[in-house]
């Protein structure tokens, strides 16, 4: 009795357990993906999902050309869109839900996918295999795959994005698209995480077709060995693609910058080994500019070029984030002028232009404070250069100092007078025009710098005969 009694027990217990695997729910997609009731006049189409997997789907309009898989909120698991690795997604209308008489998978053109994604295949078999019009996929999640590929089998796909965060891209998603047909690859904004490398990355063939891969600065190579080809020595070099590095606003980049993103992102061209493996150059363009965002036009100010004290403050009208912009030059906003001497004088002159109305728009767009004037002085043991502080104050004890900021002229000078003996003349004194930018100090002597340098009037006298020799020649 107590045998036939546990029996009883197990064969209830596997009963609910075979109660439960089997159990699904069905979701309801309106064209969009959205998800919607399924008393809705809009549903495009319905899944079933069970076990993790969504092994047909069902379209109530049968135009359908997109699907969407929704992110469902109360699922937490990894979807597979397949009965079993050997199946595709099978698609069929709800009136022939039944006998299944009429596969409609090669009319989708496009698929996108907001879950946690499996996709599993052999060789010439898989989840999409013989979706002949599917030509663009997109991923919002994560996505695994099967290390013998087959799921984009006979698909004519050229578009495959990525928007997820913290997601691991392997090697055979990539290297299972057609090398024939002209690919692009695109991290977009937001998305981070690493492309599978030491393997084949990309197809296993010596030229592609056209291909771009676009990367941003969050997509980094999965180890480090960072080849992006294939098995070393396999083939010596792949061309017929590029790398793009992407960004969000090119401008806010310095040149040095822009020129580090060309290979910072360390993904390395095939090569025979890894000893002459070279990181592949990348050239670099803001989304915008790719079409993958929209420009965003405004009037905006800033310099062109990198040092802002050596180039023109200009005021830009288009995208503020790429290249596609006119620009108007309000001109530097301070020139030196340097230093020079009369032939026979005992006197050495230093000048300097500032651009009053550039500076008062850097001060007014940029909500900069700009102040500007004179510093003369003796040079103290010990000096370190640095003799103006930020509050117009200076260090020196032997100095004069003054601010010309307020005063409506553009071009000062300075003359140092009375230098009539050998000892005088070759006395190295501070002479220089400083400059107090949001509290920065910087100096203005022959160069800009952030310490002030000292001149003589032997050193005036010198390099004025060289530039005259010079110019003579």
């Amino acid at each position: 009795m107590k045998k036939l009694l546990l029996s009883f027990i197990l064969t209830i217990i596997l009963c609910t357990i075979f109660v439960v695997s089997v159990s699904a729910t069905t979701y309801y997609c309106d064209k969009n993906g959205s998800l919607v009731d399924a008393t809705s006049e809009n549903i495009a189409y319905e899944f079933d999902l069970a076990n993790n997997r969504i092994p047909y789907l069902y379209l109530h309009d049968t135009t359908v050309t997109k699907i969407v898989l929704p992110n469902i909120e109360e699922y937490t698991g990894q979807v597979q869109m397949q009965a079993n690795y050997d199946k595709s997604l099978e698609i069929y209308s709800i009136s022939d839900k039944e006998t299944k008489a009429n596969n409609l998978k090669a009319q989708i053109t496009e698929v996108e996918i907001h879950e946690s994604i499996y996709l599993d295949g052999a060789y010439s078999v898989g989840v999409f295999a013989g979706y002949t019009g599917l030509q663009k996929i997109s991923f919002y999640d994560k996505v695994a795959v099967a290390s013998k590929g087959g799921f984009f089998q006979n698909c004519v796909i050229t578009e495959v994005n990525f928007y997820g965060a913290e997601i691991a891209v392997p090697s055979k998603l990539i290297s299972s698209l057609s090398n024939s047909l002209s690919v692009t690859i695109v991290f977009h904004k937001g998305s981070s995480g690493t492309l599978s490398t030491g393997g084949d990355t990309l197809p296993t063939y010596g030229s592609l077709n056209n291909w771009k891969i676009v990367i941003n600065e969050n997509i980094k190579p999965s180890n480090a060995d960072t080849r992006l080809g294939a098995k070393w020595g396999a083939t010596v070099a792949t061309t017929g693609w590029e790398l793009i590095v992407a960004v969000d606003n090119i401008n806010s980049y310095t040149q040095a910058e822009l020129e580090a993103l060309k290979t910072s992102h360390g993904f390395c061209s095939r090569a025979e080994s890894v000893d002459t493996a070279t990181v592949k150059e990348a050239t670099v363009s803001a989304y915008c500019t790719l079409g993958y965002s929209a420009h965003e036009n405004a009037t905006t100010y800033g310099f062109d070029g990198d040092n802002k004290y050596t180039s023109n403050f200009c005021k830009y009208d288009g995208c503020k984030n790429c290249t596609n912009r006119e620009s108007t030059s309000y001109g530097p906003l301070f020139t030196s002028k340097g230093y020079s001497k009369e032939n026979g004088s005992s006197s050495f002159t230093y000048g300097i232009v500032f651009n009053a109305s550039a500076i008062a728009l850097y001060e007014k767009e940029l909500g900069a404070t700009f102040d500007y004037g004179f510093i003369v002085g003796s040079v103290p043991a010990g000096a370190d250069g640095k003799i103006v502080n930020a509050d117009g104050t200076t260090t020196l004890e032997k100095s004069i100092i003054t601010s010309v900021s307020e005063q409506n002229y553009s071009i000062y000078n300075i003359k140092l007078v009375g230098i009539d003996s050998d000892d005088y003349k070759a006395l190295e004194v501070y002479c220089c025009a400083y400059i107090i930018d949001n509290g920065t100090v910087v100096y203005a002597g022959k160069e800009i710098t952030e310490i002030a340098s000292t001149i003589s009037y032997n050193k005036v006298d010198t390099e004025q005969a060289s530039s005259n020799d010079s110019q003579a020649s």
